[in-house]
């Protein structure tokens, strides 16, 4: 039976707006609140981050668990997809990433499936993501059965409206860190199994509330993509 558990899951009670620099703050009385990054300091975030660092998930608004860190299948082709889900379920991830406009979603069913019988994984430990591309959100049922038989899977764990994200690759390591520090879970691509685990490694090392600021102070309000 075909299943989609979720379509958009709100993560945090503190929203980050960088373009505008604010945080939007959802108080326990139903309000919502704007105030601005500089005065919330890294108290503030470390109360409200809802990720857990232990079990590397964060509970969604539908009550299902979403690991904080995955594998991304962005410009892969579907070999290299394979190899790079196999690789990531193999260092311990359980998050991945794909679309149908990636082209490569029967390479990432190929890698859960080699995983899994390899490394001894339950389906249900695999969180998977897809998109909808925004010409296909007035066909999402055909475009999810699609999906499902390319991934030969019976169901997707979160299926996103389609917008893509970028990730600078300098200071890979902490900058995923910060992400997650800011609450933002991360979904790094790449096709080199050294690589995939090194972006797994960053939970031994915490930055510093002062390393949070200089990193937020970088904001130079740069849109990467033109759509």
């Amino acid at each position: 039976m075909r299943k989609v558990f979720a379509f958009i899951a709100l993560l945090c009670t503190v929203c980050l707006n960088v373009q505008c620099q604010k945080a939007e703050v959802h108080l326990a009385d139903g309000s919502t609140v704007e105030i601005p990054v500089d005065e919330i300091d890294s108290i503030t975030f470390s109360m409200t981050n809802p990720f857990n660092f232990e079990t590397k998930t964060v509970k969604l608004n539908s009550g299902y668990e979403m690991p904080i860190i995955g594998i991304g299948t962005y410009l892969l082709s579907t070999a290299q997809a394979e190899e790079s889900v196999y690789n990531a379920l193999k260092v311990g991830m359980r998050l991945i990433d794909t679309a149908d406009i990636y082209g490569n979603e029967v390479g990432v069913g190929r890698g859960i499936r080699r995983a899994m019988q390899d490394f001894g994984i339950k389906r249900e430990e695999i969180f998977v993501t897809s998109k909808l591309w925004t010409s296909s959100f007035n066909n999402a049922d055909r475009e999810v059965d699609e999906r499902l038989e390319r991934l030969r899977l019976d169901y997707i764990d979160l299926l996103l409206l389609h917008h893509t994200a970028v990730y600078d690759e300098e200071a890979y390591q902490v900058l995923l860190r910060w992400h997650l520090q800011c609450g933002t879970i991360a979904i790094p691509g790449s096709s080199n199994a050294a690589h995939i685990a090194e972006d797994y490694d960053i939970f031994d090392f915490e930055l510093t509330p002062d390393e949070m600021q200089r990193i937020n102070a970088l904001e130079c309000n740069h849109r990467f993509a033109s759509y």
